[in-house]
């Protein structure tokens, strides 16, 4: 996505040239995904101009009765509220710039405050207001590089992270269908892509030549490989799997050439420039956990050579930071906020996550926006959320926690190390329930803290590339919501410590994490003390209690609005502040007793003559109408000099000239006292910054704290139990094994009640690593599957995990396979998808893996179904030796159990089963949900549809041929005879013998 957004002023230029001049570009003829929007920001409203007013009204009203012409431009304004609900669909397909002035004066020019993209929304929600209501993941804009010169796909991935101002770079090596890419791009929320090209101009001519002459002869399918490039059919195809199969946005106008403009060692420059803020001084700070680079040397080991990684990690600081743009109009240091930089080694970091693709998140219902609507709501029409695991888990008290605990589930771990240090904290917490009590609900610790990761995303751009308020009172109000943060940060500290607030000795861990946010907080008892010093605490004080009650009740009409609303900086700071100050307060009191004299003077009560203030007139006198007459006759005979400022229904609108006089000047003084607090804001702003490093450890160290909190007390409220893992347990190549015991579905239980779910022992593990379950609809096969899978995931992000005893291996990649829906759009049936999903779980399966395959073979006929089921399952259990769980209705793969071995005596599968109970009498069918060893020779799909409502003529036909079929196929099981191709071909014996019993009755 091209987002070519001028950052420069337009200078003294009206409003309507600058339009002019920045849609300079011929109207398109479409409107495309990648498009800028730009808006201008008045007073009340954001108007649109041009062609993309005429779109917005044409999408969005549905007629183009509110466009209207201004100078001859055609524009649409609209108000913040419904400006809000257009950005959040626009802002799905393309980039959005706001433009807008930095004072109220007609002469101030426009410039850009916020610039958004697909993915980059953030800026745009701090001007708005935030697009959704429940917590979603950063959408990150990505960076990839694909190396041409290597025969195997060598990709280097970069995004920068607004969340911790983190620039990660990683290269790893895939396949040719981008398997682990689709699995990092899923899991990491990557929503825009921009392709490093390095395909030459003359590759890129022939490929236009080639589609140029598709589109003539009207064959999509001429895509001759002679004509194109190897590395352009390659990038081809990686384009197709981000667009088609991955839903991303993808832009290929950075090309190699154009990046190294000079040589590798000027980007690393330019890297170093931005990594390595001169106001740390290279430090790197002890509670932060990146790595920090010092310089272009380090810059340059830190990426050990990797031309890739140089290149996605320039492409990511351009895009995000705009660093072209802002070096145009760079008053102050570009990149002054610290920026940090994490360069994995190869595969380190896809080596270090579970990985997971699409389907085994959406199937798992790990998120609500990927989760369906089975185990959730109370009705087909009720709306409510679908369930989740992460709305089941979610007992967060801070945004920044819900981040963090959005982000393990969407990225578990496969490091050991982490998480148990998540384990021990965990069940710390855990043992101490009433410690866990107390920083939950207690208003003094995590219940009302304040999002921190938001404050110091507005605190880190400089003043300078920052559209700060005109009186500087939203940024005192961010230094005050910093105070809190810190303060009871540095009271969670204490709560932890106190040793009437523990059962068990602190662990490791735990204490780790108290002494780093100690630390940090300490660190930043600076800061809190120059808060304490600018804000006005008690005048804070003071305007609450007015606003909450009415003990401090103004003495005369119209007080209220003279006084400063709710914060302002303390009067005494400084000399000019302790001045302006008194001024006002003397034109103040001047101006109300100019009022208290009026009723007196035009003969009428208090109350009928008030003192108000509109957004259109400012402060003015009102009058009722009953009484306006008499008021202006008072005025024209006592000859005082007035004017009218409006007519209403509710009265008249006027000021007298002494009043008018006075408010001019109390205006006059309020903007210079304005000024003054704004430069004591700003500085203390500019102080601020410099702590931002410990600023984010103190988020990063609460959010965690938040999250492994919240993790516990999902636990004990459902009494789940802690994980343990062979890798911890066994020393050296030790059997993997997987014991679950008491197993049941969290979601299942959260919706059902626990009385309502009954619970399930699995053991799986080597050498005989596979297991096929079988029985009935309904019966409860893909629960289980779910609920494995689910506990795998709940294992590898630290949590406790819903069973009485769990021993589980490091999984490096879950696949579940739940079936495949028909594309049309795409020409693929069904069945080519599921074997599609099939053939890559079958290619990428290691030995870690664990593959939940719910029904294969559906969709074609019984012999080819179950002899695709039957070479797959082989395949993964003897080539791969994946641990395997196979729900299926064919049950002649119980026969896996005695042909299929790793060795004589030691066979590869096992057969399972669910219980069903059918009365003989009713064919009432009652699902026990019981796992038990041992195949099921029966899967009562008649029972089903018997509870399905099915007519009692067609239930007893269908049990009829049922009994016919299974006696033939047993017969010719028992024959043990090959099947032979032509007419006498046993496998036909069933539907004739079916047919003739059909035709008796």
């Amino acid at each position: 996505m091209n987002v070519s957004t001028p950052l420069q002023s337009q200078g003294k230029l009206p409003m309507h040239e600058f339009v002019c001049k920045l849609l300079s570009n011929a109207t398109p003829q479409r409107i495309r995904p990648g498009l800028t929007f730009h808006f201008f920001e008045q007073e009340y409203t954001f108007t649109c101009f041009e062609y993309q007013a005429l779109y917005i009204a044409d999408e969005f009203y549905r007629t183009r009765y509110a466009v209207r012409l201004e100078h001859g431009l055609e524009s649409l304004s609209l108000s913040r509220k419904f400006f809000r609900k257009v950005c959040s669909q626009l802002v799905r397909h393309h980039s959005i710039c706001l433009w807008g002035k930095r004072s109220k004066d007609v002469t101030a020019t426009y410039e850009l405050i916020a610039s958004g993209s697909v993915g980059n929304k953030r800026p745009i929600e701090d001007v708005v207001g935030s697009f959704s209501e429940t917590q979603t993941d950063d959408d990150y804009v990505a960076a990839l590089y694909l190396d041409a010169s290597s025969h195997r796909s060598l990709l280097s991935l970069a995004y920068f992270n607004y969340g911790d101002y983190n620039l990660r770079v990683m290269s790893f090596c895939d396949d040719d269908e981008f398997s682990k890419l689709k699995s990092l791009v899923s899991q990491y929320s990557v929503r825009e892509c921009i392709i490093v090209d390095t395909v030459s101009d003359v590759d890129r001519k022939a490929a236009a030549s080639v589609r140029h002459r598709a589109a003539d002869a009207d064959d999509a399918s001429t895509d001759d490989a002679a004509d194109v490039s190897a590395d352009e059919l390659r990038l081809r195809r990686l384009i197709r799997v981000l667009e088609r199969d991955l839903d991303v946005f993808v832009d290929r106008a950075a090309t190699k050439s154009l990046l190294l403009e000079k040589d590798k060692q000027s980007a690393l420059a330019e890297i170093a420039g931005v990594v390595c803020p001169a106001s740390f001084g290279g430090d790197r700070p002890a509670a932060v956990d990146v790595h920090w680079a010092r310089g272009v040397q380090d810059v340059e080991d830190a990426f050990r050579g990797n031309e890739g990684g140089i290149l996605s990690a320039m492409v990511a600081l351009r895009r995000q930071q705009k660093l072209e743009q802002l070096r145009a109009q760079r008053a102050a240091p570009l990149c002054d906020a610290p920026i940090s930089l994490t360069v994995a080694a190869d595969d380190d970091e896809a080596q270090q996550l579970l990985l997971l693709d699409r389907a085994a998140i959406s199937s798992l219902q790990l998120l609500p926006e990927t989760a369906g609507n089975n185990m959730g709501g109370a009705g087909p029409m009720k709306r409510q959320q679908p369930a989740s695991l992460l709305r089941m888990v979610d007992r967060t008290c801070t945004a920044m926690g819900r981040a963090l605990l959005r982000g393990w589930i969407r990225r578990p771990s496969s490091h050991l190390p982490t998480i148990l240090a998540r384990q021990q904290c965990v069940s710390f917490f855990m043992a101490n329930p009433r410690l866990l009590a107390t920083l939950r609900e207690s208003a003094e610790f995590l219940k009302h803290f304040g999002d921190l990761s938001r404050l110091l995303q507005r605190l880190r751009p400089p003043p300078s590339l920052r559209a700060l308020s005109p009186t500087g009172s939203r940024e005192l109000r961010d230094l005050l919501e910093l105070y809190k943060c810190v303060s009871r940060a540095g009271a969670v500290c204490g709560a932890m410590s106190e040793p009437s607030q523990l059962s068990s000795a602190v662990v490791d861990d735990v204490a780790t994490h108290a002494r780093e946010l100690k630390a940090a907080c300490d660190q930043c008892a600076p800061l809190l003390a120059l808060v304490e010093e600018i804000v006005d605490a008690e005048h804070l004080q003071a305007s609450y209690g007015r606003a909450s009650g009415a003990k401090d009740a103004p003495r005369h009409e119209g007080e209220w609005l003279f006084r400063a609303r709710f914060l302002r900086v303390k009067p005494s700071l400084t000399a000019e502040l302790a001045a302006g100050h008194r001024e006002l307060e003397a034109t103040a009191q001047q101006i109300l007793s100019l009022v208290a004299a009026l009723p007196a003077q035009l003969g009428v009560e208090k109350k009928e003559l008030h003192l108000d203030r509109s957004d259109v007139h400012g402060v003015h006198l009102r009058v009722t109408k009953r009484l306006s007459s008499k008021v202006l006759k008072a005025l024209d005979a006592q000859k005082v000099a007035y004017r009218v400022l409006s007519q209403q229904k509710a009265g008249a609108l006027f000021l007298t000239k002494p009043l008018e006089s006075l408010l001019q000047l109390y205006e006059q003084q309020k903007a210079t006292y304005e000024a003054d607090q704004r430069g004591v804001v700003l500085e203390a702003w500019t102080v601020a910054r410099t702590y931002l490093a410990l600023l984010q450890a103190v988020a990063d160290k609460v959010a965690t704290l938040d999250a492994l909190a919240s993790l516990a007390s999902v636990a004990l409220v459902y009494d789940w139990t802690m994980p343990r893992f062979c890798e911890q347990l066994d020393a050296g190549d030790a059997p993997r094994r997987m014991e679950l015991q008491g197993l049941y579905h969290p979601l299942l239980r959260d919706r059902l009640g626990a009385s309502h779910v009954v619970a399930s022992d699995l053991c799986v593990g080597e050498p005989c690593a596979a297991r096929v379950i079988f029985g009935p609809n309904m019966g409860g096969k893909s629960t289980i599957l779910k609920a494995v899978g689910t506990a795998a995931v709940l294992a590898q992000i630290g949590s406790a995990v819903p069973c009485r005893a769990a021993v589980l291996p490091l999984f490096d990649r879950v696949f579940l396979r739940t079936g495949s829906a028909e594309t049309a759009a795409l020409g693929v049936s069904s069945f080519l998808a599921e074997m599609a999903a099939m053939e890559e779980v079958v290619r990428l399966a290691t030995p870690r893996s664990l593959v939940l395959i719910d029904e294969i073979g559906r969709g074609t006929s019984t012999a080819d179904g179950f002899g695709l089921a039957w070479a797959v399952l082989e395949e993964l259990a003897l080539a791969n030796r994946a641990l395997v769980l196979c729900a299926t209705h064919f049950h002649e793969l119980a026969a896996l159990e005695d042909e299929v071995c790793h060795a004589p005596g030691q066979p590869a599968f096992a057969s399972l089963h669910v219980d069903a109970v059918v009365s003989a009498e009713t064919r009432d069918i009652h699902m026990l949900y019981r796992l038990r060893p041992g195949a099921s020779d029966r899967s009562y799909g008649v029972h089903c549809a018997q509870v399905a409502g099915f007519p009692d003529a067609i239930v007893r036909d269908a049990l009829a041929i049922e009994a016919v079929v299974v006696g033939v196929a047993d017969r010719v099981a028992a024959s043990r005879k090959r099947p032979r191709c032509g007419a006498d071909d046993p496998s036909d014996a069933p539907v004739e013998e079916a047919a003739a019993a059909k035709r008796s009755r």
